[in-house]
Parts: structure tokens; sequence; C-alpha cells
């Protein structure tokens, strides 16, 4: 891996632990849409007590996050940054 990728994930694993009030999914600010946002999920594995914390900031990225880890991969995603 290229140490541009080791950065990324390195900072990815770090907001799992403790959110920085970006949008998990868009990276845009998770307050953004207030009072919708931030939608907040918490996921725990019963082997490990810490939990993984993501923010989203609206129900459109928690919704296309939620798909892509449900293994669904559409050929265009709305609230992709990366397609607009």
């Amino acid at each position: 891996m290229t140490k541009i990728t080791d950065l990324w994930i390195e900072r990815r694993m770090r907001r799992l632990q403790k959110p920085d009030g970006l949008c998990s999914y868009c990276e845009r600010p998770a307050d953004r849409l207030d009072p919708v946002g931030p939608l907040v999920v918490r996921i725990s594995e019963p082997d490990s007590g810490e939990p993984f914390t993501y923010e989203f900031c609206c129900w459109e990225c928690l919704g296309c996050w939620a798909a892509i880890q449900a293994g669904f991969v559409a050929p265009k995603y709305p609230a992709d940054p990366r397609r607009r």
C-alpha cells in the first residue's frame, strides 16, 4: 500500500474510536443539515467491548453506507461526492 492509503486507513480507524464531526460517508460536516443531523450509529461486537461510532449528515448518506455494508453496489450513489 502507498503511504497516502495507509494514512487514510489510519484516520478512518481513529474516527471510529473518536468521531471528528464529519459524515462517515461523504466526509462533510455531520451537523450541516441541522436539525436532521448528525445521525449516530454505534456498532459493537459481543466479543470486543469497544464500539465503533459512525456519524452521518443525512438519511441518504446513512442509507448508502448501509447498502454498501450489506454488499449492494449501485451504478451511481447520489450522496457520493466523488461522483458529482
